[in-house]
Formats: structure tokens, sequence, C-alpha cells
């Protein structure tokens, strides 16, 4: 991920990882990508992360009293999809389509978390 965020890779560090994977396929082999279920909601890591912008155009995190619930976990503050919301699914689905061009995985593992707020 690039500074933990959902949907991202370091493109410094791994600047090979499409080739690598396509080198994986080659073998026959599936990739499966492990992700957390929460958007880093720091928008001073870097400028334009479309899994916070679009979640938050389309309001889809979960709130309280109209306020964003923001929660720590291991990556950082972050924001959680309101998997009730009728716009998650196609949000859900947009995010890994969009990354699915550049990582081409096979399948996702959303990890359980433990929150801190």
């Amino acid at each position: 991920m690039d500074n933990f965020k959902d949907f991202t890779y370091d493109y410094d560090h791994y600047r090979n990882l499409p080739s690598f994977i396509d080198e994986i396929h080659d073998k026959g082999r599936k990739v499966i990508i492990i992700l957390d279920p929460a958007i880093a909601s720091n928008k001073t890591l870097k400028s334009n992360y479309p899994a916070l912008d679009v979640g938050i155009n389309r309001d889809i995190f979960v709130k309280i009293n109209d306020t964003y619930i923001e929660g720590k976990l291991w990556a950082g503050k972050s924001y959680f999809p309101d998997f009730s919301h009728p716009q998650v699914r196609p949000y859900w689905t947009q995010m890994c389509a969009e990354f699915r061009k550049a990582v081409r995985f096979d399948g996702l593992w959303l990890v359980s978390m433990k929150l801190c707020f």
C-alpha cells in the first residue's frame, strides 16, 4: 500500500508489482490481496485519494449525528463504509475495478479489525 491506503500500492518500492503478478498468473497461480474494510481518512497523507474522495462524495461512511466516525487502526485514522448503505456496493465495486486495472488480483480477503476510538 501507499501510506497504508486501501486500493493503492507503493510505486516507488514496488514499481514492478504488476509484471510480478503477471508472472504469478503465467505459472497458473492466483493472487489474493488483503484489505481492511476501512478507508484512510487522513487527507494529508497525499491528495487525490479516490477511495476517500468518492466515499465522501457518495456519503457512504458510518456517521453519528451527521459526523463520520473516525477510528484508529494500525494504518492510522480511518472512516468505515456503512455496508447497509445502498451506495456501498457500487462504491466497493468501483474501487476494486479501478485498482484491478493496475494490480490484476483474483480475490479479496477483508480482514476483521479491532477499532480504537
